[in-house]
Formats: structure tokens, sequence, C-alpha cells
């Protein structure tokens, strides 16, 4: 098997690698080290350790860690970094020096004889590597992760006599970001406790973006088409809107608004024949949308099974089913087009479930940050015993998205005590 420099940048990696052609079994030999093990080795203060690159260390003892292989041209790239073992975690700059003494006065491994059992002499130019019988160790914990290499017979690998330098440390990682997600809070109707509690947990957990999914304000004297009985509508909105302003005040957050079927109470009412609710409707619209302007939040108007925002591989919506399987139910049918996770809020009732199908789509419902015996008109209802406070939060990427739902058990909601969130 030969060594050579790849002919051009992979993945935007400057081409000072190596590049090794394998077998069919995905299996190679480079020097003495041989490719699809999970193992490191731990070489002692006398050897002369020479990995792919020529990079050898002789002035101590020396963790070599392969962290990576990337196909190229039926090969693959090695990826790889070195670790002082007295130094724990601490990088060793490769140091490049010559092999083994020779009987002839030059510079690598002896030429072969036609009695040696491993072949012929080497190739014009070319040296062999010179770790044979060194011991192969598991990689101790704390250590970076598997490794993908470990120590095998000795296949007579090449590299060029003419070494390039080798990039220290190549890392390959997801741009994982942080959220939040709660719902429901219903403005005059928040509790205190939760209000607070999701405060402190946004300040202390620094989500790069926050969603509320709806019904931040009640909204319920607009409820029997404008009847007017119910709280007062200003000091709701006010509330509303002032929890929202209070989450946005830590740091950069992104924050992200969506209305709820309570909100919707005043887009639909805005059309109304009688004009005074119209006017009334429209002027408190307004009001929601200058605050989500001055906050910089997306404002998401609710419109049922076709509202919600994406983040990763997540959908993120108000909800509009209630029955008691209202989780896996979402996850049905809002799973599609490359969303494999909904988070929603609407029942009250906070829960995780997947649903029926092979591709596991997972649903997420954030519960409230209500008390269930505020709202007088929920009162009759058995599904109100299922209410909850609860919070969503996790990180996502481009492509996937890892929710963790916290749920506030309900002795502690009523000894007022606050969220226990896990650190």
């Amino acid at each position: 098997m030969t060594k050579r420099k790849p002919r051009k940048p992979i993945y935007g990696i400057k081409p000072a690698l190596w590049e090794a052609q394998c077998s069919s079994d995905a299996h190679a030999t480079l020097g003495e080290i041989q490719v699809g093990g999970t193992e490191t080795m731990l070489f002692s203060t006398r050897d002369l350790i020479e990995p792919p690159g020529g990079i050898v260390h002789d002035d101590g003892p020396k963790r070599v860690a392969y962290s990576a292989k990337t196909p190229y041209e039926g090969g693959f790239l090695l990826f790889y970094r070195y670790y002082d073992v007295n130094a724990s975690i601490q990088e060793t700059p490769p140091q490049p020096t010559a092999g083994p003494d020779r009987d002839d006065g030059q510079d690598g491994s002896p030429p072969r004889t036609a009695d040696d059992p491993r072949g012929a002499q080497d190739a014009p130019g070319e040296r062999r590597g010179g770790l044979a019988g060194h011991e192969v160790n598991q990689m101790p914990a704390g250590v970076g992760g598997p490794c993908p290499l470990q120590a095998g017979p000795d296949a007579g690998g090449t590299a060029q006599a003419e070494q390039e330098p080798v990039p220290q440390t190549i890392a390959i990682v997801r741009p994982w970001k942080r959220f939040a997600a709660v719902g429901c809070s219903h403005g005059p109707y928040i509790d205190p406790i939760a209000r607070k509690s999701v405060i402190d947990f946004v300040r202390s957990y620094a989500p790069h973006r926050f969603h509320h999914l709806g019904d931040f304000t009640d909204l319920s004297a607009l409820m029997g088409n404008g009847a007017g009985q119910g709280d007062p509508l200003a000091p709701d909105i006010d509330e509303g809107l002032a929890f929202l302003e209070e989450l946005k005040a830590f740091k950069d957050l992104e924050m992200v608004i969506h209305e709820g079927n309570h909100e919707a109470r005043l887009r639909r009412l805005a059309q109304s024949r009688n004009e005074v609710i119209a006017e009334c409707s429209r002027l408190l619209l307004i009001q929601i949308e200058q605050k989500a302007l001055a906050l910089k939040a997306p404002l998401i108007e609710y419109k049922g099974i076709w509202s919600g925002s994406r983040l990763g591989n997540a959908l993120l919506t108000h909800g509009s089913i209630f029955n008691e399987a209202a989780c896996r139910d979402m996850a049905e049918m809002y799973c599609k087009d490359g969303v494999g996770v909904v988070i929603s809020a609407h029942t009250h009732a906070p829960g995780m479930a997947m649903g029926r199908r092979d591709d596991n789509p997972l649903g997420v419902n954030v519960g409230t940050l209500t008390r269930r015996a505020c709202m007088d008109y929920a009162n009759n209802r058995r599904k109100t015993f299922s209410w909850g406070q609860a919070i969503c939060f996790g990180e996502y990427c481009d492509d996937l998205l890892i929710p963790t739902l916290y749920v506030q058990p309900l002795a502690l909601i009523e000894a007022d005590q606050p969220w226990r969130i896990p650190a």
C-alpha cells in the first residue's frame, strides 16, 4: 500500500493530510497502524513513533488519538491529535525527525533482505514505520472519545520522504445552539412563581432562541363574539406583553412570538359588524404588533393547522388538537416534509408522545404557566385536572432538535415553590 498526498482540498481542509488506499473490507495498514479499531496506543520514552505523515515523538510518553476518517477517492483521510499523557488534554505539537539509524549511515529503516518474512526491500525514497510489538491500551475516560485505529501487524506501509506539516487538530462538529419554549401564560392569570422561574431559567440557561407558543393574553371579555363579560382588557394586554418584554431583556435573545387561539379573537373580531367591538379589537391588535416590532420578534399569526415556525427538524406552533392523545396526534399530523418533532401548547396538559409511524415522530406539549383553578370557564371540565406547568428546552442545529420537557410537580405548585430545573 502506498501513501500519497491528496491532490485537492476536501471539506475545506488544506491538502496537508495523507491519503491511504484501503481494501474492500474497509481496513488498511499504515506502517504499523491498522485502521478499523477503537483503541489508542501508549508509548514509552524510548519509543520512536512514526504515524502517517512522518510525525515522531521521542521526548516522553505520548498518546496518539486518531479521531476521524473521511472517505476520499476510494480511500480515506485520517484526522488525528497528539496528547501529552502527563498533561491531560494538553495538545503536544508534533516534532518531525528522521527514522532509526541504519548501518549504512543513512536515515530510515534498514533495507529488507530476501530472508525478511515481511517481503522485499523498500522502494527507493520510501521508509517503513517501526511500531511493531507496542502495547495497545484503551483510551482513558475523558480523552476525546473512541479512537478508530489500533496497533496491528507490520504491512509495509510507506510514506514520502518529503513531509508537509500536518494540522495538529481538526474538529468536525455541528453548530449546536440552545432553545426554550413556553406557552399559555394567559396575561394576568400567569402564576407569579412560574413567571419568575421561567425568567430565572432564561437568565441562567441563556438560550439563543426563545418561543412563546401563544395565548400570552387571555381576552376573556371577547369570548362569545365580544360579549364583554370577563376581566378588563387593558390590564390583560399589558400583563401579557410585559412578560414577553421581561424575557427579551436577557442577553441577545432571539424571540419568536406565536399567536394562540385567544389572540386570534382580535383578528376575527376586527372584522365584526359591531363597530365598537371591531375598533377595540383593531387597537389591541396594533398594540401587540407594535410590541413585537419593538422586541424585534416575529409575530406568527394563528392559522390553526397551517401556523408555526421551523427550528432544526422541529415545528413550533400553538396547536390545534385538544383531545386526550393530543401529543401523539399532533406528531402524526404535523410531522412531515422533514419535520420530526412538533412542539405545541393549547391543551395546557404537558407531555411527550411518539406517533404511530415507522419514522418515530415526536409530539411535545409545554403545558401552561397558570394554575388549574385560575380560569372560571374551565372549572367544570375534567380535562382541567391534567393541566400542568412546564417548559421545553434543549439544543438544535440546522437539521436536528433535541427537546427536554420539565414539568413542575403539583405538590411544589401548591406549596408555592420555585421550579427545580436541573442545571
